[in-house]
């Protein structure tokens, strides 16, 4: 037999929940007001020494800012008070209650309440955030919606996440900026300090932190606008507060590195060739191609007719008139004859 549903049964419930946190809040007033009645107010040296003895511990100084989102040139490179730093600083002060509450939920949102208040000034901030209880992922079946109820590990994560967002926001409107401010400062320089002394090791330090939040060395060089190995003390410091402020829920990885965008190939470098002395080197030689002479084309030889006896005794006395013009002795007509004869057949 199946039981009818009592339509009142939620509007009860609902009421019974309502009044059991007036019933708290009012418990919390009263005890709030003798608190104050009794509460000492600290001196402002004390408050300071505590604060600060806190923010020289590397371990407290890293997780005790985050980076301010550079909305322009003013933010760039700016740092703001974190959650932890804030609970400390309510902390010295000794007359700072803060905390956050669960306002409702239901399938499929979630409302938390975070909340501060000074017993000794009064001022009470309270900080609200509604967030969903369901998130879509990415599966090999494709995207599927998760309850995060489901998981009770990730449904405290998520609670505790928008808890300290809300904490953090109603803390700092209680606490005196002056001493947010020293704080921030001396956490600064803490961490500086000790980035400096072995850049190495710190960013390999950096670069494990990060990859386990699925961050890699390509995206951490290409957020940096440098190599990774090449990040200075300052660089160190900006990245643990980016870290800081992923780890407690006040941003996320994708606000941070565009986790969409695919890094750009390495380019391999063209080959560059090689440059040759050839001045040390010995030249070769060039011999020069010898033309050919030139075949020369032989003369025809013509041949002379014979001379007549009158011929040849009329050139003898052309020739001996010299030598008779001097009176030397005169050979014969004959021997002339025979001796340009002689001359004539050897200088062919």
């Amino acid at each position: 037999m199946q039981n009818n549903p009592d339509p009142n049964r939620n509007l009860d419930s609902t009421l019974s929940a309502s009044s059991g946190a007036v019933a708290r809040e009012t418990a919390h007033i009263r005890l709030a007001l003798e608190a104050a009645s009794n509460a000492r107010i600290r001196p402002r040296r004390e408050i300071v020494e505590d604060l600060l003895y806190a923010c020289g511990e590397l371990g407290f100084a890293k997780s005790a800012y985050y980076p301010v989102p550079g909305r322009d040139e003013h933010d760039e490179g700016k740092s703001a008070p974190g959650v932890t730093l804030a609970r400390e600083a309510a902390r010295c002060q000794g007359h700072v209650r803060y905390g956050f509450n669960i306002v409702f939920t239901d399938k499929d949102r979630m409302q938390v309440r975070g909340w501060a208040w000074d017993l000794v000034s009064g001022n009470a901030v309270e900080v609200d955030d509604t967030f969903a209880t369901t998130e879509t992922r990415n599966t090999p079946q494709g995207q599927t919606v998760f309850s995060l109820t489901r998981d009770e590990s990730e449904w405290r994560s998520t609670v505790n996440k928008h808890g300290a967002i809300t904490e953090r926001a109603a803390l700092l409107k209680v606490l005196p900026r002056w001493l947010l401010d020293r704080g921030l400062a001396a956490c600064l320089e803490t961490v500086a300090q000790d980035a400096a002394k072995d850049t190495a090791r710190k960013i390999e330090r950096m670069v494990a932190a990060f990859g386990s939040l699925g961050v890699n060395r390509e995206r951490l060089a290409i957020f940096m606008a440098k190599p990774v190995d090449d990040a200075s003390a300052e660089d160190l410091t900006k990245m643990f507060g980016i870290f800081s402020s992923i780890k407690d829920g006040q941003s996320t990885v994708a606000s941070h590195f565009n986790m969409a965008a695919k890094p750009a190939a390495k380019k391999e470098p063209e080959p560059v060739a090689p440059i040759v002395d050839n001045s040390a080197k010995p030249q070769p030689v060039v011999e020069a191609k010898q033309q050919e002479p030139q075949p020369v084309e032989k003369a025809e030889r013509v041949e002379a007719e014979p001379l007549t006896s009158e011929e040849a005794k009329r050139i003898a006395d052309e020739f001996l008139a010299p030598v008779r013009a001097k009176s030397l002795p005169v050979p014969s007509a004959e021997d002339a004859l025979e001796e340009l004869l002689a001359f004539e057949i050897g200088g062919e």
